[in-house]
């Protein structure tokens, strides 16, 4: 088990994220971290990428695999209602200390928005 610092960037035509020197924990290929109140953890494996976000409210799963189509779900809690999510990964990549990935989100089947995540760490 490693302690890490990360930095990502997500952003979109309509929105962006950045998180800047937060603390996350790095074991066994896995990353864990929490954001406003969001557990996050993120499987890093040889070609492929799988992200959960999740809180008393809502789960999150998204899988990112180079120029494949994957389907998910987005689960409201309090209501038992599952969303089918679909990501089309555009472009994976992978190295020692972060990753990035360019991907189109659908949910219901509708186009929801392109994005870019960018991730790095470095040891605490």
């Amino acid at each position: 088990m490693s302690k890490i610092i990360i930095n990502s960037n997500v952003f979109s035509k309509n929105e962006e994220e950045r998180l800047t020197n937060v603390k996350a924990i790095l074991k066994d290929g896995k990353i864990s971290y929490k954001n406003n109140g969001v557990n996050v953890n993120i499987t890093l494996l040889k070609n492929k990428i799988i992200l959960i976000r999740e809180n008393d409210d809502m789960k999150l799963t998204l899988e990112f695999e180079n120029t494949k189509t994957v389907t998910t779900k987005y689960i409201i809690k309090q209501l038992g209602l599952e969303v089918k999510v679909k990501t089309k990964t555009k472009r994976l990549i992978i190295n020692n200390n972060g990753f990035e990935i360019e991907y189109e989100l659908f949910m219901n089947g509708e186009f929801s928005d392109s994005f870019n995540y960018n991730l790095e760490w470095s040891d605490l």
